[in-house]
């Protein structure tokens, strides 16, 4: 039972140091200027966190040929997509955004109080757990964000337009 609970804490904590850095929607500058204030962070984590990047959480979705939605955008007319389908496409983009900002912050909260424990000398087996079980969970709803945006793009889009996304996707390697 005790190493089934170590791996518990264990696989939260691996999970977010192991994310492949992929910069997208935010400020070019700040990822050039802006310097983690947590130390246990990289800048590039933290600010990946922050500005509510992918970092490889919809991988799951991307290699079972559910398309991209920032892709979707940026095909937006190769693909033909109609003014109902733009505006869907809006509204899942801005409530992923909403979402993957809202966790990274709260992340970003968490982590800050774990290294203030470690950094003070106050970190107990108690707090510890505490506090990866409750990044954990907020890493959960952080990919959920990102894979509900690829779940909803794919309803929205015919299926003439997602073999065409692959189309371009393939012409494109």
């Amino acid at each position: 039972m005790q190493a089934i609970n170590r791996y518990l804490l264990i696989i939260p904590v691996l999970f977010m140091f192991s994310w492949p850095a992929i910069a997208q929607d935010s400020p070019a500058v700040a990822a050039d200027t802006e310097r983690s204030p947590i130390r246990s962070l990289s800048d590039r984590e933290y600010l990946d966190l922050k500005y509510g990047r992918e970092m490889g959480m919809a991988d799951v979705a991307a290699v079972n040929r559910f398309p991209a939605p920032d892709q979707v955008k940026q095909l937006a007319v190769e693909l033909k997509l109609s003014a109902s389908q733009k505006a869907e496409l809006e509204k899942i983009l801005a409530a992923r955004e909403f979402k993957t900002r809202e966790m990274g912050g709260f992340i970003l909260a968490q982590e800050t109080r774990l290294n203030g424990l470690f950094e003070s000398g106050k970190a107990t087996d108690g707090s510890v757990i505490y506090y990866t079980n409750k990044i954990g969970l907020y890493l959960g709803e952080l990919r959920n964000a990102h894979l509900q945006a690829y779940l909803k793009t794919r309803k929205i889009l015919t299926a003439e337009q997602i073999r065409r996304y692959y189309q371009i996707k393939a012409a494109t390697k």
